[in-house]
């Protein structure tokens, strides 16, 4: 019997000992407290700790955290300075003419800084596989955010992470503190196709009710029924 080869994807430094101290982890390592703390039921209704769409969301995703010590200060008038323990971990802008001045005026203001991380992670997938790079939306981190976008690391490795500072003043962000998520994805490109009822072979006729085809709400427990019978077949 021969099996195939698992995917691997990979990340690596150039900076000795960052794996050590700030590795790579699953999104599910860095579920948000307030997330860990709902209960199951209230009320006597099932909460989102129980839907597998956020519970796959954490599964399915890594996470890169500050490898270190950052305090950046921003002023009114845009001039920035940050300072970091170690002279390879450095920052640099991304200027205004690059991104805020073009966004519409209404969402200008919420927009302080657009900071580029000289990252010390690289990363390979295999060919034919990206990184998505998102923000850590359920964080609900008031201070920054990274911008999203796609990484092609099946031929470009390196990780420079945007992050977008909301406010002016002095900040200490310590090491660890989760940046950005990245899921994989296939750079394969889809057709898309539109129809007014689904069978299998995308033609008119009566929509799959079965609990191996369709679920009605991802808040049911035959949710995870449903699924280890569709991929048991």
């Amino acid at each position: 019997m021969f099996f195939k080869k698992k995917k691997e994807i990979i990340f690596w430094s150039d900076v000795e000992g960052v794996e050590n101290f700030t590795p790579i982890t699953k999104g599910i390592h860095s579920v948000p407290e307030w997330f860990k703390n709902i209960p199951k039921l209230s009320n006597n209704l099932s909460t989102v700790k129980v839907c597998p769409s956020f519970i796959s969301y954490f599964k399915n995703n890594y996470i890169i955290r500050l490898w270190c010590d950052l305090e950046i200060e921003i002023k009114e008038n845009g001039q920035f300075n940050w300072k970091t323990p170690f002279y390879k971990f450095t920052f640099s802008q991304h200027f205004d003419d690059q991104l805020k001045n073009w966004i519409p005026e209404e969402v200008k203001d919420k927009i302080k800084l657009v900071l580029k991380s000289v990252g010390p992670w690289k990363c390979k997938t295999p060919k034919n596989y990206i990184l998505v790079q998102q923000p850590l939306y359920f964080h609900f981190n008031d201070l920054f955010e990274a911008v999203p976008g796609i990484i092609e690391t099946d031929f470009m490795h390196e990780i420079n992470i945007q992050l977008i500072f909301k406010k002016t003043g002095k900040f200490f962000i310590p090491r660890e503190t989760p940046l950005a998520m990245y899921f994989i994805a296939p750079r394969e490109q889809f057709n898309l196709t539109i129809v007014n009822k689904y069978s299998k072979k995308t033609e008119p006729g009566t929509m799959g009710n079965s609990n191996k085809h369709f679920v009605s709400t991802l808040f049911k427990g035959s949710f995870r029924e449903s699924k280890k019978t569709f991929f048991k077949d």
